[in-house]
């Protein structure tokens, strides 16, 4: 897998594209002509044109493309402001089948009713046959959890957190979710049948959330990582939580930062076959880290010039 490729991906698309990489990202040992192209959108060098772009029949969904994922030949693009059967700006999550033909829409999916008023695919998270759709508030809001059945996306449980809750990761039955107040960092939750249980709380000693919050999070079941950035958008040196789950459950394992006096390190982050990659939008760059004798350690460091 070359690396600067997913550099390209993930900048492309911001935080967005960056939050969406990790159901994108093919499997090292598998990874054949015919599985799902990680990178159908980027600019194809030398030619100035496109692999694919993705369009609706809907007129003012200026908000098209603010969250991102990906299953298997299924990509799925979350548009927070998109009028529905809801309501006005009540938002949808649109899907796209990769054909021999190029990418078509297959459907357009709603908030069931009695959930989200508005803004509904703000953020998603995807794995496997699953998906996880909210709004983009860091407020007390109920999660949609979908599968995919033959007969299309069904709504199967909907996660109703206790508390704040921001971005969302999701790796086959666990789902992570970022916390936005003291010194917890993240909540987890176990899929037992169809009903989503709430597990427990992972917190970070000596952390008051006073200044920086949690702006993203991703998991791979056993590890997940939370972006721990400057509260307001401000460019000051943020850092990432690395937590692993052992048989007493998920415990804050290390942080790590950037050499940057000032960065946005942590907006995005992102985890797969044991590697975890960190953005620093303010600065343009993306750190990669990977664990060695226990230890997680920067191998490399990506720039676009």
């Amino acid at each position: 897998m070359d690396r600067r490729k997913l550099l390209t991906w993930c900048l492309s698309g911001g935080m967005v594209g960056f939050g969406g990489c990790s159901g994108l990202l093919p499997d090292r040992e598998e990874e054949t002509s015919t599985q799902f192209d990680p990178f159908p959108f980027t600019e194809i060098e030398g030619t100035g044109s496109l692999d694919a772009v993705l369009t609706i029949d809907e007129a003012n969904v200026d908000s098209f493309g603010r969250a991102v994922a990906a299953v298997d030949q299924t990509v799925l693009v979350g548009a927070p402001k998109a009028s529905s059967s809801n309501g006005s700006h009540s938002g949808a999550v649109y899907a796209f089948q990769n054909t021999n033909e190029g990418w078509d829409q297959t459907a357009k999916l709603v908030a069931p009713q009695g959930g989200l008023d508005e803004g509904y695919g703000g953020r998603i998270s995807e794995s496997e046959e699953t998906l996880l759709i909210r709004d983009s508030s860091n407020v007390t809001v109920p999660i949609a959890a979908l599968d995919r059945a033959e007969t299309g996306w069904q709504h199967t449980a909907t996660i109703s957190s206790s508390t704040h809750t921001g971005p969302l990761a999701l790796a086959d039955a666990t789902a992570v979710l970022g916390v936005t107040e003291s010194h917890s960092i993240g909540i987890v939750y176990e899929r037992q049948d169809d009903e989503w249980e709430q597990q427990e709380t992972i917190s970070v000693d000596g952390r008051t959330g006073d200044n920086r919050s949690i702006r993203a999070v991703a998991t791979d079941g056993e590890t997940a990582v939370f972006g721990n950035i400057p509260k307001g958008g401000r460019v000051e040196t943020g850092n990432a939580y690395i937590c692993e789950r052992s048989e007493d459950g998920w415990r804050h394992q290390s942080t790590i930062s950037s050499d940057a006096e000032d960065d946005n390190f942590g907006a995005p982050v992102t985890i797969h076959d044991g590697t975890i990659l960190v953005g620093d939008p303010a600065n343009g760059t993306v750190y990669c880290f990977s664990k060695q004798n226990g230890d997680w350690n920067h191998d490399q460091r990506y720039s676009v010039t």
